[in-house]
């Protein structure tokens, strides 16, 4: 490039935080936009990318508060969807599993939890696919107390709660909107609770909440967008891209512990 005096400059390089910034972004707005389609999706595509460019810890601040206005947003607009009935006994458990997250994601390997989390995701969509559709939707107690525990443990170390969740949602087979907005009505719970425990921790902080407000347009075009389009989804095709979409990151979990 020619300057007016005439004297040839080199192009300034991008600043690595603004690109990874930048990046993150368009992260968020594309799982902003899958969880407003089918109900979840976002904190697994996010926790999937994001930290391979910020540390999971530093990436699990900044995405907390972007969670709870997230599920929020979609929690109201679902809110005639949702069952308290339904998600009460994860509910319960629920605060008892955000504690022990929040040791996890301090004392141990968070690759390992995810390559966990990858093959129960893989090893639930292979089974899925011969096991014949479930006709009740009836809550499970005893299940829905380990699902819920485990939901809030996946939430507070790794960022996102659902696969626990998304597995148990499938055997109870919701109807799509009562799936889409009970997962809502869990996951606001979840994500308050968990920001609490992580600004306690030292996760989230002065330093991450520029980023976080920063990624908020993305995350409310993605999820106002999604939304919109859920309507014209049917129920079979729902059930076939929630499978879908749980193998996929599924295997993206055990991608980034592998490779």
């Amino acid at each position: 490039m020619v300057n007016i005096r005439g004297t040839i400059r080199k192009d300034v390089p991008m600043d690595p935080d603004t690109l990874h910034l930048l990046m993150a972004a368009v992260i968020i707005a594309m799982g902003s936009f899958v969880q407003g389609t089918i109900g979840f999706g976002s904190g697994l595509l996010a926790m999937s990318l994001i930290p391979l460019f910020w540390d999971i810890p530093h990436a699990v601040g900044v995405m907390s508060p972007l969670g709870v206005m997230l599920t929020v947003l979609l929690a109201f607009r679902l809110r005639k969807h949702i069952h308290v009935r339904d998600i009460l006994p994860l509910l319960i458990p629920m605060p008892i599993g955000v504690v022990a997250g929040i040791w996890i994601l301090t004392h141990w390997p968070n690759d390992a939890i995810k390559a966990f989390l990858g093959v129960l995701l893989v090893a639930y969509v292979l089974y899925s696919i011969k096991a014949p559709e479930p006709s009740s939707s009836e809550p499970r107690p005893i299940l829905g107390g380990f699902v819920g525990f485990a939901s809030g443990t996946c939430s507070a170390a790794l960022g996102t709660g659902g696969p626990p969740i998304l597995v148990y949602a499938s055997t109870v087979n919701w109807p799509r909107d009562r799936f889409r907005g009970n997962l809502q009505g869990f996951f606001v719970v979840t994500a308050i609770l968990s920001m609490i425990a992580q600004v306690n921790a030292g996760l989230v902080t002065m330093e991450t909440l520029p980023k976080t407000a920063a990624l908020i347009p993305g995350l409310i075009l993605g999820a106002l967008v999604g939304n919109k389009i859920s309507g014209k989804i049917s129920q079979e095709v729902f059930r076939k891209i929630v499978l879908v979409v749980l193998g996929i990151m599924g295997l993206l979990y055990l991608g980034d512990y592998f490779l």
